[in-house]
């Protein structure tokens, strides 16, 4: 939604130099979300005549590094050169996109991992049946002692690598989420 707010930010500003009447059309153009809430806020701490700093408060509170950083581009307009802010919008907008480009590459290396991961599930699942119904490796297993604690130790540590992987395949799909 950031990327969305300062994209359309600054197609505005290109027509209307200043902060906040190009921030109220960006924010007619946006889907609602948090971000949108934010602005709008904003906007109406403008027309009740609010210092920038005041105004622009909800913004710097969305928690959002980008959009602090966007904030501080809208509290330097009134005092900047109009070259210079559409520069800085332009690399704001471009590190936007970079970070949206590896957050999906991010995923889809997920998806893959998590794809391998249930092949591996599968071949577990594979060789201990075989070694459960095919006779010769049942009784192989059941032969001594030492044969079956083998069996049990291995089996145990194929699932607890299953587990295992499985939970942190989960956790870097959460974390890109």
């Amino acid at each position: 939604a950031v990327q969305t707010l300062v994209d359309n930010f600054e197609s505005m500003f290109l027509v209307h130099r200043s902060a906040f009447a190009p921030l109220q059309e960006a924010a007619a153009l946006m889907e609602p979300s948090r971000v949108r809430e934010a602005v709008e806020s904003a906007l109406d701490r403008h027309r009740l005549g609010r210092p920038v700093d005041e105004c622009l408060r909800p913004l710097r509170s969305l928690g959002s590094q980008f959009a602090d950083e966007f904030v501080f581009i809208l509290e330097r307009v009134p005092v900047s050169d109009e070259t210079l802010t559409l520069d800085l919008l332009r690399r704001l907008s471009t590190r936007l996109r970079q970070r949206r480009t590896r957050a999906n590459r991010a995923k889809v290396t997920t998806a893959r991992l998590i794809g391998t991961v249930r092949v591996l599930q599968g071949a577990l699942a594979c060789a201990l049946a075989a070694s459960l119904w095919l006779d010769l490796w049942r009784y192989y297993w059941l032969a001594s002692l030492g044969n079956r604690a083998l069996f049990i130790a291995l089996a145990m540590a194929g699932l607890g690598m299953s587990a295992y992987f499985e939970r942190r395949v989960q956790e870097m799909q959460e974390e890109f989420a």
